[in-house]
């Protein structure tokens, strides 16, 4: 992990997470299992956020990967039975960005280094509840803010690039 962020930015990162560690659970459910039957059971003011398998290239980097019905199933049931704030990250991907027309997204360039180093990008999928800052201190988060634009704009963006 220190390869991508200076050390001492992430003791910093993890001190102040687990400043909150009592209203922070992790756990490692199925999705579509963890959203049907448990998200209920969460408080009110839950975020959720969800982290699926990258859509292109799987098999570089999963054991267990999905095929594109189960990314379009997930994305049905993360919009419709979903019932807290969520955001959800994804690869770039134009069959992506079409699963969640109509979702405030942004779309950022990021450099990947696993194994060998190459450009991708990759995706924020929001929630109507979420309310998107308008600015950053962070510049490729401030960048990312500057092109915030509904799905379908990031799906054709996407495509031209």
């Amino acid at each position: 992990m220190d390869a991508r962020f200076p050390q001492e930015s992430l003791i910093k990162r993890i001190e102040r997470i687990a400043t909150r560690k009592d209203a922070i659970a992790v756990t490692n459910y199925d999705a579509e299992d963890f959203i049907l039957n448990h998200i209920a059971h969460l408080p009110e003011k839950s975020f959720i956020y969800c982290d699926p398998p990258y859509y292109q290239q799987p098999s570089r980097l999963y054991l267990n990967r999905y095929k594109r019905e189960d990314h379009a199933r997930l994305a049905k049931v993360i919009q419709q039975h979903l019932h807290r704030k969520w955001v959800v990250s994804y690869d770039g991907a134009v069959d992506i960005l079409l699963l969640y027309l109509g979702r405030k997204t942004f779309l950022y360039d990021l450099q990947y280094n696993a194994r060998r180093a190459y450009k991708g990008k990759e995706v924020f999928i929001f929630s109507d509840a979420v309310r998107i800052p308008p600015s950053s201190s962070l510049s490729f988060v401030e960048q990312a803010l500057r092109r915030l634009v509904p799905t379908r704009a990031s799906a054709s963006a996407a495509v031209a690039a």
